[in-house]
């Protein structure tokens, strides 16, 4: 009467958590980027992210300038587009506007510089007395 003392191999199964770990692929398989990142997009620019991010907010608000910019992103998602899409052109085209073209933009974007700089409150920097109060005095 012989006994098999040998263990149960145990056969390899993929691990659902080191699938979810790895990244997604960055390029499609015809070697493009997949989605175009705001960092990118700054970068191509050459301007900060944040200050790129403030601009894209103030933009995506501006529904009959810029009407895909606003719809194609979700809030609290990162700001990323397909190639060749109309909202990633319109981005540009927000990103690329220079302030005298938009000086309401610019002025807000300056403000909130400041308040970050500084600590102030926004209600502050509006009732500051070096910008005036905005009633023509």
């Amino acid at each position: 009467m012989a006994i098999n003392l040998t263990l149960p191999v145990e056969v390899d199964k993929p691990d659902p958590k080191a699938d979810a770990a790895k990244p997604a692929p960055a390029k499609t398989d015809a070697g493009k980027p997949a989605m175009v990142t705001l960092d990118q997009l700054a970068r191509e620019l050459k301007m900060s992210p944040r200050d790129a991010r403030m601009l894209l907010r103030l933009a995506a608000k501006q529904t009959r300038q810029y009407p895909n910019l606003g719809k194609e992103h979700v809030a609290r998602q990162p700001w990323q587009w397909p190639p060749g899409s109309k909202a990633l052109d319109e981005a540009r085209k927000a990103l690329a506007a220079t302030p005298a073209a938009c000086p309401k933009v610019h002025r807000r974007l300056h403000d909130l510089r400041r308040t970050a700089a500084s600590g102030m409150a926004r209600a502050d920097i509006r009732a500051s007395p070096k910008r005036g109060c905005g009633r023509g005095a």
